[in-house]
């Protein structure tokens, strides 16, 4: 079967940007996929989704946009749930 990819850009939708619960989330849901997930903002990359610090150190702030990247038998599942959570406003 050929591996799925998925690329889908979503804009930072919280006014504090992407902080760290969203990272912990987003690293959460990338480790239930088989898919390898890649978020790139800018020049920065985060190759490796399953990891919150390096999903923060995209700096990614309000309104910046952000590229999620899956290749894998669930990309299309993996970029619809990361992209939920970067999306959302968080209440605060």
């Amino acid at each position: 079967m050929p591996q799925q990819r998925v690329v889908r850009t979503i804009i930072i939708a919280d006014q504090q940007g992407l902080h760290l619960r969203q990272a912990v989330e987003c690293a959460q849901a990338a480790g239930r996929y088989q898919s390898q997930i890649i978020l790139v903002s800018g020049e920065r990359r985060a190759e490796n989704c399953r990891s919150p610090f390096e999903i923060l150190q995209l700096g990614a702030g309000y309104g910046a946009a952000v590229t999620i990247e899956a290749t894998g038998p669930d990309a299309e599942q993996a970029v619809e749930e990361i992209a939920a959570i970067l999306s959302r406003q968080t209440s605060h």
